[in-house]
Parts: C-alpha cells; structure tokens; sequence
C-alpha cells in the first residue's frame, strides 16, 4: 500500500464560491443502514439520522418535490434508517447585483463574517472617456470599480507609456485611481511600482489603503511580506507615522509565508517586532547592517493586545515552548490583560502538544471572560479534543449545535440535554442562539472521518448542503417574489480531502459478491464510489489540487485491494474531469501515473512507485 503522510494538521477550509447546478448523482449510496448500539457506535448517535425534528428543514430545491432528500413531511417524524443522501442542489438564482447585503449584527448567530467587506473607494468619481462619471456600480463608498476605460497592460508599462507620449498628468491620474479603487491588492502594488518608477508621488490616503488591501489578504506569501514592508518603508520615508494596525500586518506577515512555520519565521517576526518597541524603522532589526540603538528614533506607537497575540500566535505555530514562554511573558510585562483570541491562540499550542491540561485551562480562561463562547472557540474546542482522542466531545457539540438550528424531539436516553450536561462538566456551554457555520461542518466531517465514524461524517456532509448559509457576507438571492433569501452552503475540497483520507486510514477491500456484507466496517469501495461521482460533479470551475488527487487514488488503492483497471479508470476520469496536469517530472503522482499506465513499471503498493 502507499504510504501517507500522518494527519496531524488542521485543514483550514477555504471557502469556495456558491456552486452552479450541481447534479443530484448519488441521492442514495451503498452505505449500511445504521448499526445497532451494540456495534461500535456511539450512544450518542440519535442525531445522526435523517429526521430528528418537527422543525421542517430549509428545502434546497424549488418546489416541495417529494424526491427531495431534504425535505420533511409532517407525518415521519420519527428517525428513518436508510443510506446517505445528497440533497438536491438549490435552484441557480439571480444573485443580487451588489458587493454585499448587510444585516443588523444580531441576526447573525453563526459567528464572523468569512467574506469581508470591500475596502472603501477614495475616488467616488472618476474621468471616463472625458467626462466625470461615478466609479461603478454599488453604493458609497464601496464603488465598483471595473476600469474598463483603461487600459491597464500600458498604463502599467513604463517604457511604452513613455514612448507613446501619453499625458503624464492622466497617467498619474489614471494610475492615483486604480490605487485608491481596486480592490485587489496586486493591481494595487502594480499601481504602486508604477508611480515609483516614473517618478511621481504618491499620497499617504493611497498607500495606507494599500496597506488595508495587503492586511487583509488572507493568503500570507514570502512576496506579500517584502511588498508590505516596501509599502511601509515608503510611509516611513515620507515623514508619515506608520499606524499600529499596520505595524501588527507587517509582524502577522513577517512569520508566515510557508506551509509550516519554521524558527527562521518566528526570528524574523520578532525582529519586526523588536523594530516597533526601539522606536526603529521597520526592516531595520532584519537589515545585513549591525544593529545600533544610536540610529534615528521614530515616533512608533506602543504595542496593543494585537501585537502580543500574533507573536503568540506565531510561537504557537512553530510548536517551541522557549519561544512561546518568551512571547507570553512580554505579554505580562505590558501590563496589558489577555483577550479571547488570545486564549484561542494558546489552545490551539496545547492542542498541538497534546496537552489535555492546557486545553481545559484554556476553555476555563475563555469561559471567564464572561461572554460565553462563541462559534469560533467551539470550532477550536471541537478540534482540540478531537486530537486529544476525545471525539465524543466534538459530537455533542455539534449536536447542541444542530438542536439550536433544528431541535430534536427524542427525549430519553443519551437524548440532546445529557449532552449537555457532558458538556458542561467539561466546562462549555453551547448558548441557544447558536447555529453551525461551515467550519463547524467541515471540522465535524473531519473530525469524524479521521476517527472513523463514516455515517457520522456523512450525516454532518447532509446537514450542510441542506443549510441555508445565514453568515455575515454570504450570497443572497432574489426569490419570485423579489425577496433576498440566503443561499444553500456548498460542497468544499476540504470536505472530500478529508472523506478521502478517511477511506485510506480505515478502508477496508470488500467482500465478495454474494457473501454476507459486515454493516460494521462501512468504509468500503461501494461507499467510496458513490462519493466518488459526487466528487466528479462538482462545478466546473473547482479544480483539485495535487495532494486531493493523491488521496483520491491511495483510497480506491486500499479499498479496491488494489484494483489497477479500476485505478486507471478512477485516474482517466479525473483527467478528463478536471483537466490532469498534476504529474509533474518527480512528482510522486507522476510515479503514480507510470506505475498504472506502464506494464513494466512496479505497482502503486511498491515502495518505489512513490517514493
């Protein structure tokens, strides 16, 4: 068999845009009905079958069609044992034609918002073919705008702009309002690197909000960090004060940038660090020159709860007790009082080290800030126990949860209130107002697939495409009647990666045909394939990455008792689906693809196919 590597990372999910029609394929999978108590499954497992509610769920098809997984009727209300169904897509709508539909904050239980709002526009009105027209479409401040009067390849090409003769007062112009109305922080730095070049100058409204576009990005890159700290350099260098804001996004930036953090990040964030409490220009603790306390003295502000937090954070990521230690005390030598992002900080570090104590130590300080938790501490607690072997934990609060956005009518044993109570003598409450958002669905479904428990997943993987998504920023749509309604969630990679990986672990080759099927072991290639052509029809602007692929292929490996007519069949589908272009010179699929497609070549079960 392929040897994988160990899951000891969080997936982190990223979020993908509302689907397209997505084709109802595997409305009822091979699965085994649900086992009885006496087979290994939790006792508390009463939530996990299709209807547990008198609540009528949210339907995600037009209509109220009887073949719709989803839907209710008012005469089943007690729990049905049958397979795991993908329920029917909702219906491609008209989507509101703005950036974003605001609502007051409290009707939004589900936590932070995952898309954020547009960084406001500095020039609301702009010259367009001569005349002075609104940026775009939206409302103030947040315009749209498209530049489709420019032209951006020469407006950001020096040489040519300058062999063409162009007016160098709306070159200028043209360049001041792409850098103050994009709202992609690489049209911003083009902007930038352009207004540099030629020279002109650039004002301070425009380069801080390409420090706003910059901060924001979520993917922290090597490149972005040399990008902001050339931003801020330039602010330094002008006579401006660098903000506090802007100094904790250069830190955050600074120890980041690759998949694991490593102590030459941890350094180097620290050095940015130590350049804001000296009074220091930023890069000059990192500079090649010695390090002198004689050096011009800037005026930069003092270090908040923020600064200390992402030093935590980054001690915390690199897993190193001495740094953490380091960056904790400076919090407590400020005088300044932990808050609660702090605290998450700290238990995702006991998580990692596999410290049972310092988990607990770190709800209880979370539960004595005095606001409960929110969704996004029992996201983190829901992982952290589930590292520490404690997965029943994650189940019961995914299931409070659950009972919140649709309550359960079981009462009796291992019913939703002793959940609660279990949860409470661990010290968390799940308050009423209180829903699952997608990460809480993404890490039920991979906490759950990676101990084992496939139905469990499974179930979780239904509840969110049977979900409307209420979070703040979601897409909404106008109904028949020109109401805004929100959106169905949609599936995630991070969600099949996981199920993959689960197959691997615990897949099992299945019995042959016409002999008794064990309902116990559910991890079987029937299973998997089902999944499989769900996985296959998702839209078409979703591409695996290679490491999806790999596990894809590891899993059809074990459980098809590595079937290679069934591997090349799984490997051809998923080119001609998603395009291939994974098997790069050295790359272990190549040696995957050679192994399946070539007769002399070893098999994938050989060390050498992928080593």
């Amino acid at each position: 068999m392929i040897r994988a590597s160990s899951l000891g990372t969080v997936l982190h999910p990223a979020r993908i845009a509302r689907r397209t029609t997505f084709i109802s394929i595997c409305k009822a999978s091979s699965l085994p009905p649900p086992s009885s108590p006496g087979d290994g499954e939790s006792p508390t497992e009463h939530w996990t079958s299709d209807d547990t509610s008198n609540v009528e769920k949210p339907s995600l098809s037009s209509g109220d069609s009887a073949e719709n997984p989803a839907a209710m009727s008012d005469n089943s209300m007690r729990p049905k044992s049958r397979g795991f169904q993908i329920p029917d897509p909702a219906p491609v709508r008209s989507f509101v034609p703005l950036h974003f539909v605001r609502k007051p904050v409290g009707e939004y239980p589900v936590g932070k918002a995952w898309r954020k709002l547009p960084v406001p526009v500095i020039h609301p009105t702009v010259v367009k073919y001569g005349q002075a027209l609104r940026a775009g479409r939206g409302e103030a401040p947040f315009y749209d705008d498209a530049f489709d009067d420019l032209d951006l390849t020469l407006l950001f090409d020096v040489e040519r702009s300058q062999y063409s003769g162009v007016d160098r007062v709306a070159w200028r112009r043209d360049l001041l309002r792409v850098l103050g109305n994009t709202q992609s922080h690489q049209q911003g730095w083009l902007a930038y690197c352009t207004l540099l070049s030629v020279p002109f100058s650039i004002p301070h409204r425009h380069l801080d909000r390409l420090v706003r576009l910059m901060a924001r990005e979520k993917t922290k890159t090597r490149a972005l960090f040399q990008r902001l700290l050339s931003v801020l350099t330039s602010i330094h260098r002008s006579g401006w004060k660098i903000k506090a804001y802007q100094w904790n996004a250069l830190i955050d930036n600074a120890g980041k940038g690759f998949r694991r953090a490593t102590p030459q990040d941890f350094k180097r964030a620290f050095e940015m660090f130590t350049d804001l409490v000296s009074s220091k220009a930023p890069g000059t603790a990192m500079s090649a020159q010695e390090y002198s306390f004689d050096e011009e003295v800037t005026d930069n502000p003092l270090p908040d709860i923020y600064t200390y937090t992402t030093l935590i954070n980054h001690a915390a990521a690199q897993r190193n007790r001495d740094n953490l230690t380091q960056s904790t005390s400076l919090l407590t030598a400020s005088g300044l009082h932990p808050n609660r992002i702090t605290h998450l900080v700290l238990l995702k570090f006991y998580s990692n080290a596999q410290n049972l104590d310092g988990v607990r130590a770190s709800v209880a300080r979370i539960r004595q800030q005095g606001r409960g938790f929110r969704i996004d501490a029992l996201n983190a607690i829901m992982w952290a126990f589930s590292r520490h072997n404690r997965p029943e934990i994650a189940m019961q609060i995914y299931r409070v949860l659950r009972h919140n956005r649709i309550p359960e009518t079981y009462i009796g044993p291992n019913d939703v209130l002793y959940a609660q109570r279990s949860l409470l003598e661990e010290g968390i409450e799940v308050r009423g107002n209180l829903v699952p958002n997608e990460v809480t669905y993404t890490t039920m479904i991979q906490v759950m697939a990676y101990h084992g428990n496939l139905r469990a997943a499974l179930t979780a993987f239904s509840d969110m495409l049977s979900s409307d998504n209420i979070e703040m920023g979601a897409l909404m749509y106008r109904d028949d009647h020109g109401r805004l309604r929100p959106s169905a969630y949609s599936p995630t990679l991070p969600i099949f990666r996981a199920i993959f990986l689960g197959f691997y672990r615990h897949g099992v080759p299945q019995a042959p045909r016409g002999t008794p099927s064990d309902q116990s072991r559910p991890w079987v290639l029937d299973s998997l394939s089902s999944l499989f052509e769900v996985f296959l029809a998702l839209p078409e602007y979703i591409r695996p990455s290679t490491s999806m692929v790999y596990w894809v292929i590891v899993a059809f490996d074990k459980t098809s008792g590595q079937d290679r007519d069934l591997l090349r069949t799984v490997w051809t589908r998923m080119e001609t689906r998603f395009g291939g272009n994974w098997s790069s010179s050295g790359h272990r699929l190549e040696r995957i693809r050679r192994s399946l497609f070539d007769p002399e070549a070893p098999g994938i079960g050989s060390r050498r196919s992928h080593r």
